[in-house]
This record gives structure tokens, sequence and C-alpha cells, in this order.
């Protein structure tokens, strides 16, 4: 029998208990081949469900973070990146000044992010915002002290902020007089290899306070109620891939007598970029001008193409994207461009 498991979702003492049974426990990605096989099966019913799993377990794939082995020991900063950076491939670096500061871990296997943070708390480091590169930079400062981890996804509280309004065009007996708002600022981090490209709304599913009442809102009819209108984030990030974004939550004080948040639950959608593929638009370079290349929804043009004396080429391009003269709306596409 072999069980096919999420990276991470069994550890090392079931899957020996699981083993003496003559189950074993093997990652989705061993999987695919078979089901990519068995889209071309005579039986229609063996077709549909491996289609099904296979568009389920590719993303999970995808989606997964690098899983980290921590040591068990004290060993300086500089020795701990140097072994998480080749376990992932990433580079990983930090301020000269934190490369020796001593770091205790103890023997574990968690998602990349989570250990640079376990890590970071002792070294007072922190990851920092992102280049657009395949670089992990850890800076002077210390890891959020609210954070949730899923997968290669890390989403933390960075503040709050609260608003209290009195409308004095109202008699003392209105309703919605007085309106107590709190905007809970978050941010999401992930790995290099899963850059982020543009965050929606946040969807609230439950925030409530310290007495259990709810802090949702504002409600229909409200002020402050924007009809549930979503705002529009450019698919490209406003011009650059990060790994790191933020986004907020709106939520209200129902009671006076209430001092904090307690627990918040809920969703962010995001757009990230999987992967990468280069694509040729010309084999002769010299001969290329006035060439055209379609990739997907974006047209290129070889308007020049120039060689020096010492046989370095110039080529200059014209890029559009969707229908001509259309940016189907996002007006900023051109700026992810270098």
């Amino acid at each position: 029998v072999q069980l096919f498991v999420g990276e991470g979702k069994v550890d090392a003492a079931l899957q020996a208990r699981l083993a003496e049974d003559g189950v074993a426990v093997r990652p989705y990605a061993d999987a695919l081949p078979a089901l990519k096989a068995a889209r071309d099966h005579a039986d229609p019913e063996i077709r549909r469900r491996a289609g099904e799993l296979l568009a389920i377990i590719e993303q999970s794939v995808k989606l997964s973070p690098k899983l980290v082995n921590l040591g068990d020991g004290e060993f300086p900063l500089k020795d701990v990146l140097k072994d998480l950076s080749s376990q992932t491939g990433y580079g990983i670096e930090t301020w000269p000044n934190l490369q020796d500061k001593p770091v205790q871990l103890a023997r574990g296997k968690m998602p990349l992010l989570q250990a640079l943070d376990l890590v970071g708390k002792q070294a007072g480091c922190v990851i920092q915002q992102g280049f657009g590169d395949d670089r992990l930079r850890l800076g002077q400062g210390q890891p959020p002290e609210h954070a949730w981890y899923e997968g290669a996804f890390r989403i933390n509280a960075t503040n709050v902020q609260h608003f209290r309004n009195i409308d004095l065009n109202q008699g003392p007996g209105a309703a919605n007089r007085r309106t107590d708002s709190l905007t809970l600022g978050m941010s999401i981090s992930t790995e290099p290899r899963l850059p982020l490209l543009g965050v929606g709304e946040p969807r609230l599913s439950m925030a409530i306070d310290n007495l259990d009442q709810s802090l949702m809102g504002p409600m229909p009819g409200e002020p402050g109620w924007n009809g549930g209108a979503i705002r529009h984030v450019s698919r490209y990030g406003n011009g650059y891939r990060s790994q790191s974004q933020g986004f907020s939550a709106n939520m209200r004080r129902a009671n006076e007598r209430s001092t904090h948040i307690k627990l918040v639950r809920g969703s962010v959608s995001c757009v990230v970029l999987v992967e990468q593929r280069p694509v040729a638009l010309t084999h002769e370079i010299l001969k290329a001008k006035g060439q055209n290349a379609k990739v997907g929804t974006t047209s290129f043009t070889v308007e020049d193409v120039q060689e020096s004396p010492n046989k370095s080429v110039t080529v200059k391009l014209s890029v559009r994207e969707g229908k001509e003269g259309s940016n189907n709306g996002d007006y900023t596409w051109l700026n992810s461009m270098y």
C-alpha cells in the first residue's frame, strides 16, 4: 500500500508506524507521472478522477514550502544560514555585525520562513523586503510577534489603527451617531521562488474581541460600508515582483469595554508567480529586424538590431499586451519591464 501526502504532513514517527503495517509514505510529487499517464486511460471514470487529482496535487507541489532540517546545538548565525542556503538553494545573507551571533537550535524539520523567524528571534534579525531577485536578506530587527504560517507563506499582523467619530449633525439619540472603526494592518511574505505579483482585499470569516463580541463590520447601511467592493490590485504588483506585500482588514469596535483583538480568521487572495520559462523570440538575432513574435497575450516586435565593432549587439523591442491598442485595463503592466 502506498500513501501519498503533502510535504511535511506526516512526521517520522508516524511514517515508521505505517511502515510496520506495510504502508509506504511518499510525497505527492511521486504520484504525478502515474496520474498524467492515467489521463489517457480507456476507462472514462479513471480519466476523470486522474484529472481532478492531478490539478490538486500539481498546485500543492508548486505551492509547497522548502522544508529544512535544523541541527542540534549552538552555532554562529553565519553557519546556520550557510546550512539553510545549502538545503534550499536560496542565497541567504545578513549584515556583517550579525554573522557571529550565537543561535541555539533543537533538531527539527520545518518550513524555511518559520526557521528563519526562529533563528532571527535569537540573533536579532528579520527577513527584509526583497529586491526582485532570488536572495533572502536578514537585517537587524525582530521577527513578527503575531505570525501565521501556511506552506511557503507567512501572514503577520503589523499594526492596528483606531478611529473614533461622532456625527454632530445627528441628535444624541440617533442611531450610528458614534462609530469606532479599527484597521488591522497585515503583511504576507513568501519564498523567493514564489514571488508575489499582487494582493487583494482580505475576507474575514470571524473577528472577536476580548469580550467575545464580533468586530466584523461595517455592515450594510452603516457608515463606511462600501457595498462589498473589492479594490483593484495590479496583477504585476505595481511594477515589481516582491517577497512581501501589505494589506489591511477593516473592523469595528462595538463595545467601549473592548480592549484588544482576541481572534481573527479569514483569507486573502494573491497572485503568485509559480513558473518561468524562457521563450526564443528569434534564432538569428542579427537578421531579426522587423520580425514579430507572440507569447501568450504578449506581442513582441524587433524594431532594430545593431552590432558594434566589439561584437556586442543592441536590440530595440516594442511590446504590446492584449489586443492592439488595449492593455486589458491594467495600466501598470509596462512598469514590470526593465
